[in-house]
Parts: structure tokens; sequence; C-alpha cells
């Protein structure tokens, strides 16, 4: 599930979109022949720390403040998504900037293993934020 909402369970259909009346019935159908009750098997879905941050960041440099990420990170040797913003898959977590299409900021979205990991990602990536800015001002 994303934080949206949204269910995306690939595999129990043939069509991968979020529906979610196919979902329930999918999900009933699997409780229903599982030795296990719907509260175990959530209990057994692990949850990580998670936060949304958000960057004042002018209209005019957002988008070059964004390709600016991108270069820095990929020539520090990271893969980088740029399906919507610049992701970068890390040990212990994963962190998104991208710019809003609809205010002049650019929004952080951070997720660790632990707190203490979520916060290490969030002063890292504020930092190249923060030297991105000034890069392209």
């Amino acid at each position: 599930m994303e934080i949206s909402a949204h269910f995306f369970a690939p595999g129990l259909t043939e069509f991968i979109f979020d529906d979610p009346l196919i979902f329930s019935l999918k999900l009933a159908e699997h409780v229903s022949v599982s030795d296990k009750t719907l509260n175990d098997l959530s209990n057994e879905i692990p949850s990580y720390p998670y936060e949304e941050l958000k960057f004042k960041c002018m209209d005019s440099i957002k988008f070059e403040v964004n390709n600016q990420l991108e270069k820095t990170f990929l020539e520090m040797g990271y893969k980088v998504e740029t399906i919507d913003g610049v992701k970068i898959w890390l040990e212990g977590g994963w962190v998104l900037l991208r710019p809003s299409n609809t205010q002049p900021v650019i929004r952080m979205f951070v997720e660790a293993t632990d707190e203490s990991r979520l916060t290490k990602i969030k002063e890292e990536f504020k930092a190249h934020f923060d030297d991105a800015v000034r890069a392209v001002s």
C-alpha cells in the first residue's frame, strides 16, 4: 500500500493498477484459505519510519535544482530513478526529492529502517538540496 492508500498487488491479477474492489476480493479469498486471521497477516507487514519535508524553492529554479541533484547523485555513484523527481535507494532506506508542480517547493520523502537512519538520511540529503540551490543560484 502506498501512503496515498492506493493498493497495488502485482500477481493478484494480470493487470497492475489500483483497484480497491479486486484487491478486497482477492484479500478475502486469501484470508479464507489461510489459517491466519487478517489481523495476524497484518501484523506480519513491517512498518518503517517515514517523513515528508517541504523546502522552499523558487519556481524559476526548482527544475534546475532537480537536474543538479540528479547530476550530483550520479557523480556520487548512486543509481538514480527519475520517474518522479530524483529517487535514491540507500542501505537502510530511500529518499525522493521532487519539485512540486503547484507550489514553489521541493518535497523530500524519506523512509528508513529505523529513526536513527531516517535522521541521518534527512540531514545528508537536505545538505545536498542546499548545495544544489547554491549551485544554480
